[in-house]
């Protein structure tokens, strides 16, 4: 411990001065990195498919991606605050067969069902961070006992049947347009927008990156980890319920085993 503290204090500041100004171009390189691997693909691809770049396509990748992408939002808050969440994909599926159940088998208007269905994920976040910090199990072990659980209840409230047809009017969720962007791809680019704000401009997103560093340290500081990490699991899951509501309204019926392509489960 002596040791490393006259480590610590023997660092030139010089040195702390360099590295502060250097991690920005450091992260702003690694992005650019990915911006590039990006076009590079796309070019690739344009090549080998002449009808990759159209609007059309593009508009149709978006489209596919959208739920992914919803997901990927609050999965990176997961990440961050260094835990992980192996129940989204089952989540998905649970949620369009609640929703289903709620709106088309036991006739509750859409609008109450829609927001039943984003309290239940938003419950079952609760749930999961409420285990992991009380009990300090592994959220890789929460989570993927979670994913036969969710599976499971999927299974027991359809009966092994597709649920459909859901009223014509909620198909405009998953299958409409604002302009010329699909209804997905808008949720998608709020959602971002709403995630990029919390996560980097907010007390709570320096907390979730603070916790994901150093949980310890974080307490001592008076940060109150075990709600950040509880919140982080909300969101992930509130997310994966709407996900889930989205991909049911674009195909119009619920089964037990839906789960995007891609999904972690």
């Amino acid at each position: 411990m002596a040791t490393n503290q006259a480590s610590n204090a023997a660092t030139p500041p010089e040195e702390t001065d360099i590295h502060m100004r250097t991690a920005p171009r450091v992260r702003f390189n690694q992005q650019l990195g990915l911006l590039l691997a990006l076009i590079l693909l796309s070019a690739v691809l344009s090549l080998l498919a002449p009808n990759f770049l159209t609007a059309g396509n593009i508009v149709n990748v978006l489209r596919q991606m959208s739920m992914i992408a919803i997901i990927a939002v609050g999965m990176t808050m997961v990440i961050t605050a260094g835990e992980i969440d192996l129940s989204a994909g089952s989540l998905v599926a649970f949620s369009g067969v609640f929703l289903a159940t709620l709106a088309i088998s036991w006739g509750w208007p859409l609008w109450l069902s829609l927001l039943a269905t984003l309290l239940l994920g938003s419950a079952v976040g609760a749930f999961i961070g409420a285990i992991r910090v009380t009990f300090r199990i592994p959220s890789f072990i929460i989570t993927l006992g979670l994913l036969t659980a969710l599976r499971s209840g999927a299974f027991v409230l359809c009966n092994g049947f597709p649920i459909s047809p859901f009223p014509a009017a909620f198909n405009w969720l998953g299958a409409g347009f604002i302009g010329p962007i699909p209804v997905p791809v808008v949720i998608m680019i709020l959602t971002y927008v709403i995630g990029y704000v919390a996560f980097n401009h907010t007390p709570w997103g320096r907390a979730v990156y603070a916790v994901g560093g150093n949980e310890e340290a974080s307490r001592l500081s008076g940060i109150n980890t075990k709600a950040i990490k509880i919140s982080v699991f909300m969101v992930t899951s509130t997310l994966a319920a709407l996900a889930g509501s989205i991909l049911a309204s674009r195909l119009d019926s619920a089964r037990r085993l839906w789960q995007p392509a891609g999904s972690w489960t």
